[in-house]
């Protein structure tokens, strides 16, 4: 007789990064579990997303709207909707793409109305900074560049409101707010508005602890990243990438034009609004600076793969930056076979398609490199402080010169060279392990 599966509450996250491993996680999590998925509303608009859940087993989906600005109703709709799905569904487990933030609190606060006992699980959703202050600080600087342009004021003006506007949201969202519905601040172990720890050592155990249980990494580099900023070696269960294990009947099914004769080039954010945030380069010069340094790259990629098209696509958070709106610009203009897609493309559709990934300081490059006959491609050429970190990555071509790209040979395939995680458990046999010392 057929077993009953078990329940599994899995929350993804944003829609990229849905597709660069939640995705993964949803389709390996539900040839063995019941899947209740905890999703962003723009999932429900996603034509590849709705040809997806057809196709698997989800037994129930929460659609968590991103238009309640009302935080009374916002943290209202987060604690009753998680309830209601803990006490109806009963999980083992609750996975979830982060732990910080918000409604990640929220839901792990709920899984411990479960019957069972429910373990809960952070996975690794995205790249893991070896410079994790410097990376902050891009996505700070581009924060403040976006209110300064919106409101026609220079950047040393617009950290002001951008600070205060974060002040004000931390104190309603992690304090305020969560008091009027389960009788007790948040209390986060790391601050999402500053990028730093609340805490450290036994009181950072401590919180972690009490919200979760393991976190799941992929690489050896970034597990002991995180272990030496934590300042303890527990949680950590390094795995497969879900990507490694069921990336080709994923993507089989959802895309039609694998491996094609194309270079993808995907570019980061954040970094140049740090040269003119922090660094206080003038922003004109950073346009025209960035963008000759990307033509002249792929001039260069383009004479090595003659018969290859060129698409090119932003980062999501991109999409309302006039700065890299106009390097785009400049930079179709001197690359006339270049495709441009929108920002809110799907950049893993794109990825997948293409044979030669080419970005920056990116995940781009740490996602690409789990997958099978890429050449992937990360360039250091463009001023960004620390944006050498493909260095850590083996198997990723690292450039910070144009003379070695130039003259560089693509024939050897570096896959070869990704046998190390080929011994590592997946996450099905990783769950099987925890629920085997549960029931032992």
């Amino acid at each position: 007789m057929e077993t009953e599966k078990r329940t599994v509450v899995l929350a993804t996250g944003p829609l990229n990064l849905f597709w660069t491993t939640g995705l993964y996680f949803l389709w390996e999590l539900s040839n063995k579990f019941s899947v209740v998925l905890v999703v962003e509303a723009p999932y429900q608009s996603d034509p590849f997303f709705q040809k997806l859940k057809s196709s698997m087993d989800i037994c129930d989906i929460l659609y968590m709207p991103l238009t309640i600005n009302n935080p009374f109703k916002r943290h209202k709709f987060y604690w009753r909707s998680f309830v209601k799905i803990i006490r109806k569904h009963q999980p083992v487990f609750v996975i979830q793409h982060n732990a910080p933030y918000v409604d990640n609190i929220y839901l792990f606060s709920a899984s411990k109305l479960s019957k069972n006992k429910c373990y809960g699980i952070v996975y690794q959703t995205s790249r893991m900074s070896m410079y994790l202050e410097e990376d902050y600080e891009a996505r700070h600087s581009f924060g403040i560049h976006l209110v300064a342009q919106k409101y026609g004021v220079s950047t040393r003006l617009a950290k002001y409101p951008y600070h205060g506007r974060n002040l004000i949201s931390y104190f309603l969202n992690y304090y305020l707010m969560p008091l009027m519905f389960t009788g007790r601040s948040l209390k986060p172990h790391y601050n999402v508005y500053t990028g730093r720890l609340k805490c450290t050592g036994e009181k950072l155990r401590e919180r972690i602890r009490n919200r979760y249980d393991f976190t799941l990494t992929y690489y050896r580099q970034e597990t002991s990243k995180m272990q030496e900023l934590r300042g303890y070696n527990g949680d950590f269960v390094q795995i497969r990438h879900p990507a490694e294990v069921v990336g080709n009947e994923v993507h089989r099914m959802l895309y039609s034009d694998q491996g094609k004769k194309a270079i993808a080039v995907l570019p980061t954010y954040g970094f140049t609004s740090r040269l003119i945030v922090e660094k206080g380069h003038d922003e004109k010069q950073v346009e025209f600076s960035i963008s000759q340094k990307w033509i002249a790259a792929l001039t260069i990629l383009l004479n090595m793969f003659p018969e290859y098209g060129l698409v090119w696509k932003l980062h999501p958070n991109a999409a309302d930056d006039h700065l890299w709106q106009r390097i785009t610009h400049r930079v179709g203009g001197q690359i006339g076979k270049m495709k441009v897609l929108t920002p809110q493309a799907n950049a893993t559709e794109l990825i997948v398609n293409s044979q030669v990934i080419v970005t920056d300081v990116s995940t781009v490059f740490w996602f690409a490199n789990l997958l099978p006959q890429k050449i992937v491609i990360s360039l250091d050429i463009f001023g960004y402080d620390y944006g050498d970190e493909a260095i850590y990555y083996e198997g990723v071509r690292y450039f910070n010169n144009l003379d070695d790209l130039a003259s560089a040979s693509f024939n050897q395939s570096f896959q070869d060279k990704k046998r190390e995680r080929e011994n590592l458990p997946t996450l099905t046999q990783t769950l099987n392990s925890i629920l085997s010392l549960k029931e032992g």
